[in-house]
Order: C-alpha cells, then sequence, then structure tokens
C-alpha cells in the first residue's frame, strides 16, 4: 500500500505516529508526506524522521516562497484536466493565503499575496502534486479536515482520479472520528448506510446507542469534547506567553511567509483590544436584545453566526462569505410575523469590528441572543433555526424544531419533513414556508443517521488527546498511544 499523509500544523506528528503503527502491519507498505508548517517542522526535527526512514516529502513553504511565473504549459494541463473545477475554491480554502496574518484575530483580511502570486502559488502546487501522486500510483491520500491550500489540493486530486480518500473528521456525535471518503460534508459511505438502515428500520446496528444519544442530548445537551472550551485567566494567559519568549525569536527566524503572523498585533489585540470590543459589544446589543416580551410577540428564527475565516463557510457554504448581507437576505425572506434572532460565535467576540454589528442593527427585525446564553437556551427560545452548515442545526432536529440549512452538512440529507437545504436565497420564504407546514418530526430517520455514523465511526477524544485543544478531556479514559492505535484500527477498517 502506497499511502499520501496531508498534513497542516501539529497533525504533522499525529500522521508520523500513523504512520509508525501503519508500516509495521502492512507489507509492502510505503508513504509520502505534504507538510506544512515550516516552523513546526524545524522545531520537531521532523526530518530525521523522513530521512531515517526514506520517506519523500513536499514542503508546503517551497511553493509559496517560489512566485515565478509558471510555464504555460503547466496553465495548459490544469487548465485541461481540471477544467471543471473553479481554482478559486483552492484559495477560499486557506485563509493564509486569501487573507492576510491578522484574519486569525481580527476582522482584517487583506491577502498577503497579490493576484498573480496565487495564481502562481495554485497551478504549480497542483500541477507538481497531480504529477507526483499519479508517477508514485499513490493507493490512498489521507488528510485531515482540510484548512491548507496543500491538503485541499490532495482531496481535489483524489477524488479526481478515484483515488481513495481518507480524511479525518470529528463527527461532534458524540466523540465519534471518521475517515471520511469525499470532500463533501457527508461521507459517500454513510449517505449510503443512512438509507440501508431507514430500508431496514428497525432492525439495524447500533438503534440502542443512537436513542441514548437523542435522550442524553434532549436531557443534557448534544456535547462533545471540543464544544466545551477552557477560558484561561488573564494572568495564566501571561505568564505562558513570558514562558514562550525565548520561542519567539525562533519562530522569527524559521517561520515560512505564509504562516508568519506578528505576536505584537495578536497579543495587543488579545489582552486589549477585543476586551474593550467586548464591552462595547454588549452596549450595542442592549439596543435589541432579544427578551421574553418579544418572544411572546413574534414568531423566532434563530441564526448562529458563524466565525471567520472558518471551512464551515469558506469551503461548506461559499455563497454565504458575507453573513452580514446574508442576514439581511434571510429577514427579508420571512415572514411579517417573525423576527431573527442572531447569536455571536464565542470565538469571534472580540475579534470582529463594531461596525458589523451596527450594520446588523440596520436591519430592523434583527435582535440578538446575549454571548451568554447558551445553544440550548436559543433552541429552546425559537420556534425554528438558519444555519450555514453549523452542528447546532442537528442540535436543533434532535431537539424537534425546523431546520433550513444554507450550506453543506452531515445531516443535509436527512428527511424533508425536519429540514430544507436551499440554495437559491430567492427561494427562502416559499421553501421556508413549506417546511413550517409540513413539518413532522422524525426519529427513525434521526436513528438511522446517527447509527451510521457508530457503525463506521470510533470513539477519540480528536481535540484534547490528540490535537491539545483547550478543551475539557471527555470521559473517554484512552491516552495518546491508544487513541493513535484506534485511528490505525478505523482507518485500515475503511479501505
Amino acid at each position: 500500500m502506497k499511502i499520501f499523509f496531508g498534513c497542516q500544523g501539529s497533525i504533522t506528528n499525529h500522521f508520523i505516529n500513523l504512520d509508525k503503527l501503519l508500516s509495521k502491519e502492512i507489507t509492502n507498505y510505503t508513504s509520502h508526506f505534504w507538510v506544512g508548517d515550516k516552523y513546526e517542522f524545524i522545531k520537531n526535527k521532523y526530518e530525521k524522521y523522513f530521512n531515517d526512514n526514506n520517506i519523500q516529502i513536499l514542503k508546503e513553504w517551497s511553493f509559496t516562497d517560489n512566485l515565478k511565473i509558471v510555464d504555460k504549459d503547466i496553465k495548459e494541463y490544469i487548465n485541461s484536466k481540471y477544467s471543471s473545477l473553479n481554482l478559486w475554491n483552492i484559495i477560499l480554502a486557506d485563509r493564509r493565503l486569501m487573507y492576510g496574518p491578522q484574519s486569525k484575530f481580527r476582522q482584517k483580511y487583506t491577502s498577503r499575496y497579490s493576484f498573480d502570486e496565487l495564481t502562481n502559488i495554485i497551478y504549480r502546487s497542483l500541477y507538481t502534486l497531480d504529477k507526483y501522486i499519479l508517477e508514485n500510483e499513490i493507493d490512498v491520500v489521507v488528510t485531515f479536515v482540510p484548512s491548507c491550500f496543500g491538503t485541499y489540493i490532495l482531496n481535489i486530486i483524489a477524488e479526481h482520479n478515484n483515488i481513495k480518500l481518507r480524511q479525518l473528521r470529528a463527527t461532534k456525535i458524540e466523540d465519534l472520528v471518521i475517515f471520511s471518503d469525499t470532500l463533501s460534508a457527508t461521507p459517500n459511505y454513510i449517505k449510503s448506510k443512512y438509507k440501508e438502515n431507514l430500508n431496514n428500520f428497525p432492525q439495524i446496528k447500533f438503534i440502542e446507542e443512537s436513542k441514548n444519544y437523542i435522550g442524553n442530548t434532549l436531557k443534557y445537551n448534544a456535547k462533545y469534547t471540543g464544544s466545551e472550551r477552557l477560558i484561561e485567566k488573564p494572568h495564566l494567559a501571561v505568564i505562558r506567553l513570558i514562558k514562550k519568549a525565548n520561542q519567539i525569536f525562533k519562530y522569527l527566524k524559521d517561520s515560512d511567509r505564509h504562516n508568519k503572523i506578528s505576536f505584537i498585533d495578536l497579543y495587543i489585540n488579545k489582552f486589549f483590544i477585543s476586551k474593550y470590543k467586548k464591552f462595547r459589544i454588549s452596549k450595542i446589543y442592549s439596543q435589541r436584545l432579544f427578551g421574553h416580551n418579544i418572544s411572546r410577540k413574534y414568531k423566532v428564527l434563530f441564526y448562529p453566526l458563524n466565525s471567520e475565516p472558518e471551512i464551515a463557510i469558506s469551503i461548506h457554504s461559499r455563497n454565504h462569505q458575507n453573513q452580514i448581507e446574508t442576514i439581511r437576505r434571510i429577514s427579508q425572506s420571512i415572514p411579517l410575523g417573525w423576527i431573527l434572532v442572531v447569536k455571536e460565535h464565542p470565538r469571534s467576540v472580540g475579534i470582529r469590528s463594531l461596525k458589523y454589528y451596527k450594520k446588523i442593527l440596520e436591519i430592523p427585525n434583527v435582535y440578538f441572543f446575549k454571548n451568554t446564553e447558551s445553544i440550548r437556551y436559543c433552541i429552546d427560545k425559537s420556534d425554528a433555526v438558519c444555519t450555514l452548515t453549523g452542528f447546532i442545526g442537528f442540535e436543533a432536529l434532535v431537539q424537534k424544531k425546523p431546520v433550513i440549512l444554507l450550506g453543506d452538512s452531515f445531516y443535509s440529507s436527512l428527511h424533508g419533513t425536519m429540514i430544507k437545504k436551499i440554495d437559491d436565497m430567492n427561494e427562502f420564504y416559499s421553501q421556508f414556508q413549506e417546511l413550517l407546514i409540513n413539518y413532522e418530526y422524525s426519529e427513525k430517520h434521526l436513528i438511522s443517521l446517527i447509527s451510521a455514523h457508530f457503525e463506521y465511526g470510533d470513539k477519540v477524544d480528536i481535540y484534547k488527546t490528540i490535537l491539545n485543544k483547550p478543551v475539557k478531556k471527555s470521559q473517554n479514559n484512552l491516552n495518546y498511544n491508544e487513541s493513535i492505535e484506534v485511528l490505525k484500527n478505523l482507518l485500515l477498517k475503511t479501505n
């Protein structure tokens, strides 16, 4: 078996450990790597592992540093072979290409690169990877959910050339993870199993587990590890910053252009600007804050804002990159007896400009939930939910609320009496009315979809144990090595 791993950030270390396990278990095994962060690569001395094991690697920064005009024959090859592909999708998938170094912590999106530079990076990368994968007869492409142009390209090449794709994802159904076989939001095998489960219901696997999941969601909320982030106390953040001060010079020396950010901008924004914004935002919200007196007067459509830039928008709901305009279109497409109530994404509080919220408040039938309100509360107080791709839509379905989906999500294929997927905003009013008239809750459809995930997934605490995110530890007792072992078995199971 020949595997090509596409790595971004810390996932490199985890895929190396996965590679070690696979190499011991599979005969005639070879691996190849795309690595996406020069600073992490040097700091963790990954090159020694690749050299010691004679593994070929392609380095992302060699493509972002090479801004020379690509040859005409390269463009002709790509334009011919990938004529149906909008190459802008690759650029939009990677905030480091499309936007500037401050985009992660400020609403400031000026690109690092000129249009010509972006064009050269994409053509050269897609051409090189396409040729490499075909010439080396790669059997399987393995990536994490792509947020970098290199891993996104690998997904495209795999799908275009009928090469097995295995994209590691957290389903957010408990702590289940899967290796998806498509760039789309719903794996093909999940779609098939969902339909099969419907036909065979109730004689299906994992029916009790699925019923328990629905029951626990109704009782305790749909919790998964990544949903409960830890808030770092300011003094601990300062201590951590001081401890990391000796690494800043190495970072400035070793990081590549498209990954580099300004620590001065980052921490000024984190400790001062964002704090001021959070205070001011609450004042802005107070102009039109949702309250019980309002809920008795109007019906409520709840719209949770997505953080930006984010995969949910850049890949799965490209038509809604301007969320202010999306909110405006929704507000003008609901009956006059309804209001639209918006809630900010927790990660975006203090990041967007104050003008952003003032623009939203210019729309007369739009209100805000407090940032501190729970998602459960927001769904409970709503008569329907509208989301781009978010898991909140699935929570709402379980809690027996009609859902409008504007993008692509893992629950897109659920029964039409519970959910409407709207691709054309001109159809919003009629589709929304149809959903409300014909709404009917179907536990059978929910169980059939959830069961498919239980059958093809396995429980791994991917946010805390694998990715070391600042979240609460799940009840999953597996340590790191045991978790990688589970990922190895899950990967082999899907091949």
